[in-house]
This record gives C-alpha cells, sequence and structure tokens, in this order.
C-alpha cells in the first residue's frame, strides 16, 4: 500500500519534471531556412558535380563514420553514386524540416537517375562556429509493385 501511495504522490511530480527540461519545438524560421538551404545547396551541388572535394568542405570534420578520407569516397563514390546516380529534381519538406540555427534538418523529397522516388536528410551542426553539414543521407524510397 505504501509503494502504491509513494509512486501516487512522485508520479505528478516526475512528469512536472520532465516537461521542465523538454525544449520547446521551435517555429518554422524562414530566415534560418535560407541559411540552412545554401550549405544543403552547396553540397548538393557538389554531389551531383562529382566534387568531393567542396562536398567534403561542407561535412563535419566530427560527422559520425566520415572520419576519414577513405571512409567519406566509400559512402558518397562507392554507394551514393553506383546506387542514386545524379540528382535531377528536388522539392522541400517543410514539414519534415527543422529550422535550428545550430541543429537544423533539412528534408528534401528527390528525384534521382537511379531512383525515381527517394529522400535526402541534411543534419547540421556548429563546428568552430560555422554551419556544417553533420549527416547528408540519401534514402531509396521503395514503392509496392
Amino acid at each position: 500500500m505504501r509503494h502504491v501511495l509513494f509512486a501516487v504522490l512522485c508520479l505528478p511530480l516526475l512528469l512536472s519534471a520532465h516537461v521542465a527540461v523538454t525544449e520547446p519545438t521551435p517555429a518554422f524560421d524562414t530566415v534560418v531556412l535560407q541559411v540552412l538551404e545554401k550549405v544543403a545547396q552547396r553540397a548538393i551541388a557538389a554531389y551531383n558535380a562529382n566534387d568531393l572535394t567542396a562536398l567534403r568542405a561542407e561535412i563535419a570534420k566530427s560527422a559520425p563514420g566520415l572520419e576519414d578520407e577513405a571512409a567519406f569516397r566509400r559512402l558518397y563514390n562507392d554507394y551514393y553514386r553506383v546506387d542514386f546516380g545524379k540528382l535531377s529534381a528536388l522539392r522541400l519538406d517543410r514539414k519534415a524540416s527543422v529550422t535550428h540555427r545550430d541543429r537544423g534538418v533539412l528534408v528534401y523529397d528527390a528525384v534521382f537517375e537511379k531512383a525515381p522516388r527517394a529522400k535526402i536528410n541534411v543534419n547540421f551542426t556548429r563546428e568552430a562556429g560555422e554551419l556544417k553539414i553533420a549527416q547528408l543521407r540519401l534514402e531509396r524510397i521503395e514503392t509496392a509493385k
């Protein structure tokens, strides 16, 4: 009985503590969106031009799994370039995107040569005060046959 009473009394405190530390979802900020899109567009243009040096310049040095050049080239040349090919169309998914000035996420619906339905997810971070891409992920959208 004491345990039940204790749980009933503590539950509101635990719930209110969780609510107090939860960060509210930021409003969609078109100014921040423009900044995020500039970085994303440079990276996507570099990918399309197969300019890995320019693409690498947009990616954070601390990006998970891309710490060395070999891993970077494997992902963008051997996997994405082979499986997706060049990008031919792009449309921002505003509902799935988050315009946070330090940790934004842009989600695009995309069409590639070898993947007619795809998504591009671009996650951002700040590195030495500069906005960089933490992850640029291409994802094929499978359709039922």
